[in-house]
């Protein structure tokens, strides 16, 4: 009986493919590929870099809670937060004044004025929840005012200089000028982790 090269070729292709197949499934190969997304589990080097993207600052106690639980759940959590909250709307807020600022076509001075109160309100906002927060110790501060200030400073050298002059001028009162950032005045602050 004669077999040609060709069809020998394809027989031992697809026993290797039958093989190959075969030990995925033993393996678990096939269900670990198909169940990846309900089963990430979050490490600290991604809740690290959840928590910058997210909040802007490293991990604090709380955020440890987090570890080995389902990514999906992870960011459940995080978006249920009062944190996130006052910050996104904050955030949203300017950026629905950006986006009005980049559309086509003028905007008046009322509606400048009209955004300028959205966000100097959601600004308000976050200043009266942050009002409420409970006391912690010194040491568990994660920011400090010379990171928020180096923070403002590399945003600042960003911008052009028509903005870098309007940006000298406090937001809630808005006729004082504060200058650049760099001349901004520290308050006494000295936990352990933050600066």
């Amino acid at each position: 009986m004669f077999i040609s090269k060709k069809i020998l070729y394809l027989s031992i292709l697809a026993l290797i493919g039958i093989g190959m197949v075969t030990g995925m499934f033993l393996n678990g190969s096939f269900g670990k590929t198909a169940n990846a997304e309900n089963s990430c589990l979050v490490d600290e080097d991604t809740l690290t870099e959840l928590y910058e993207a997210i909040f802007h600052r490293p991990l604090d106690a709380g955020a440890y809670s987090h570890m080995n639980r389902e990514l999906n759940m992870v960011l459940n959590t995080i978006q249920a937060s009062e944190e996130h909250i006052q910050y996104t709307a904050m955030f949203k807020a300017m950026k629905a004044y950006e986006e009005r600022k980049r559309a086509p076509g003028e905007i008046s001075e009322q509606e400048k004025t009209q955004y300028k109160n959205i966000i100097d309100l959601s600004l308000s906002t976050i200043n009266a929840w942050a009002g409420t927060l409970p006391e912690q110790a010194e040491a568990d501060a994660v920011i400090g005012p010379v990171q928020a200030r180096n923070a403002i400073q590399a945003a600042y050298q960003n911008m052009n200089s028509g903005a870098q002059q309007n940006a000298q001028f406090g937001f809630f009162n808005s006729s004082q000028q504060i200058g650049p950032s760099s001349n901004l005045s520290m308050p006494d602050f000295s936990p352990g982790k933050a600066e």
